[in-house]
């Protein structure tokens, strides 16, 4: 009789609304508003952009091992479990309650898709919920869907048992490491290798919380700022007790001798290395998500030291680990001394057999770098430092060949999303020509600047910059194209628009420094004058009679105005 009552009543309401359900959508209960009940998602939630998670009944896997009996609240199955003290963070948060964790939820569903968060937070009732975890339609890292975890001292008694760390965690193996990766694979190392180190190393574990909670705070709705400070004073909080971890750390490591770590301690110099390594790059990486932070100088400072202790042994190049921490510094660095200009980092970072992705095309970045920075310090260069447009031209080919055989067995979740890479790699390859062209000034060379010019916008034309897995390489090549755009056409406005759409895709916002300097550098160039104000710089024109951005940077840069590209 019920069930026949049931079927009347969602009859009516069918005939008056279109079908209905007789329960609240799950979302709608959460945000404690009423439901329209329609099927199969509500009004209000498709209004509103938001995932309705539907009327049916979902079962949750919760910790615990058993509900009574000596096993009862316990996370794993054993009842003596090894003491572990947790590391003691340098101001306890509050654990959130309800209120708190339903803003968490709003957030959720207004992030970009690319953030699509899915990590297990506690509800009212302490019960425990956990996402599908999947993203760029690819099956992605769950902390709680690992069994082998429940065993690691940092879920079971450390800084994971609190449910907020456990979100922050799921958010950097779920959204942070697909960005960090020229291309998201099952192979993302950012993913498989940092998650792996972190569950050893508290350091690396509270740097990559401390990652987390920086970026969810920048990507918070600003209607939230309660949460957005929260997340800011979490993201801080982590970092002071992860840097507090690292100089001790510091210290033991350098007070030991090299030959000590076999022997009497039974393991490698690089397993005490590579974790320090690991956190100094996490933070470097964390500090870029604000526009305003000049940490990242810091941690790059420090990561080079680290580095530049373990490649002074080839033993080092012989981990795994070790050669791909190297490899990511070497990527960051590279980056970074296009637009810092002070002395380069010389120091070899890579192996002569690695062939990575852009491997080949930032080794051929950082030698034109250094030879632009030895050439404005006054430095003679050797003959054999000296090129020609032809050759030049011929280095970035082999590069861009080596690029193209890199990733030719990458597994690209779409065809669509390969097409978009391989457009990527044609806009580096002429952001690379043109920032050579500029460096090194080479003579004769407006024909074939004319032709990469018209290359790279034709290519950045089809290359999405708010696509969410090629938005994070987009911002070298766009940067480059904003110094040559020219007002006429409308190059300013695609370039600066595109910019902001691939910081908003990302959630690192870093680039609105290089966007302040470009907008200087265009008013310079409608006004006829560099950035330094002084006309008697005859080597602040490029060839086309233009003020030359290299020049302008550094003029800029001078006054403290610091910036990343990357």
């Amino acid at each position: 009789m019920d069930k026949s009552r049931g079927s009347r009543t969602a009859t009516s309401q069918s005939d008056k609304d279109g079908a209905k359900t007789t329960k609240d959508c799950r979302v709608c209960n959460r945000r404690r508003i009423k439901c329209d009940r329609s099927i199969p998602s509500c009004k209000k939630c498709i209004s509103r952009n938001l995932a309705c998670s539907g009327y049916g009944v979902i079962l949750n896997w919760d910790w615990g091992v058993a509900s009574r009996g000596k096993l009862a609240g316990k996370t794993v199955p054993v009842v003596q479990q090894a003491s572990c003290s947790p590391v003691q963070v340098t101001e306890q948060l509050p654990r959130p309650g309800s209120e708190f964790l339903d803003k968490y939820h709003d957030i959720e569903a207004n992030l970009p898709s690319f953030t699509t968060i899915t990590a297990p937070l506690d509800d009212a009732k302490g019960q425990s919920h956990t996402g599908s975890g999947n993203i760029y339609g690819r099956s992605v890292y769950q902390p709680l869907a690992d069994n082998c975890l429940v065993a690691v001292p940092s879920f079971s008694t450390g800084i994971l048992r609190d449910n907020t760390a456990r979100h922050l965690f799921h958010h950097y193996g779920q959204t942070i490491a697909a960005t960090m990766a020229w291309v998201d694979t099952s192979e993302n190392q950012w993913r498989s290798t940092m998650i792996s180190l972190a569950l050893q190393s508290n350091p690396l574990l509270l740097s990559m919380l401390a990652f987390a909670a920086e970026h969810l705070s920048s990507v918070t709705l600003p209607s939230c700022s309660s949460l957005k400070e929260d997340l800011a004073r979490r993201a801080h909080n982590y970092r002071d007790s992860a840097l507090t971890l690292l100089a001790s750390d510091m210290r033991s490591t350098a007070l030991i001798s090299d030959s000590l770590y076999p022997i009497d301690r039974g393991i490698s110099r690089n397993e005490i290395v590579n974790p320090i390594l690991a956190s100094m790059l996490m933070l470097c990486n964390m500090e870029t998500i604000r526009p305003d932070s000049r940490l990242w100088r810091l941690h790059l400072e420090a990561a080079r030291t680290v580095a530049n202790m373990q490649t002074n042994t080839g033993y080092s190049f012989k981990d795994e680990t070790f050669r791909f921490l190297a490899e990511q510094l070497f990527v960051f660095d590279a980056f970074a001394c296009t637009t810092a200009f002070e002395e380069t980092y010389d120091q070899e970072l890579l192996t002569d057999d690695n062939s990575s992705v852009f491997t080949e095309f930032l080794r051929l970045i950082k030698w034109v770098t250094s030879l632009e920075r030895k050439s404005a310090a006054g430095a003679l260069l050797s003959p054999e430092s000296r090129i020609s447009s032809s050759e030049l031209c011929h280095l970035f080919e082999q590069a861009r060949d080596c690029t193209l055989s890199s990733c030719s067995q990458t597994a690209f979740s779409t065809p669509s999303e390969g097409e978009q890479f391989l457009g990527v790699i044609e806009s580096f390859h002429h952001a690379g020509l043109l920032y050579s062209y500029r460096c090194l000034s080479i003579r004769d060379s407006e024909e074939e600047i004319t032709h990469s010019r018209a290359a790279l916008f034709k290519s950045l034309d089809l290359v999405q910059s708010d696509h969410p897995a090629i938005a994070q390489n987009t911002f070298w090549p766009l940067f480059i194209a904003g110094t040559e755009a020219s007002s006429y056409d409308g190059s300013r406005t695609v370039m600066e628009q595109k910019l902001n759409q691939a910081m908003k895709r990302t959630g690192f916002s870093n680039c609105e420094v290089a966007l302040q300097f470009l907008r200087a550098l265009w008013i310079a160039r409608d006004e006829g004058h560099s950035l330094s104000f002084d006309q008697n710089h005859n080597n602040d024109l490029d060839t086309r009679g233009e003020t030359n951005w290299i020049e302008c940077a550094r003029h800029w840069t001078s006054s403290g105005k610091q910036f990343l590209v990357f």
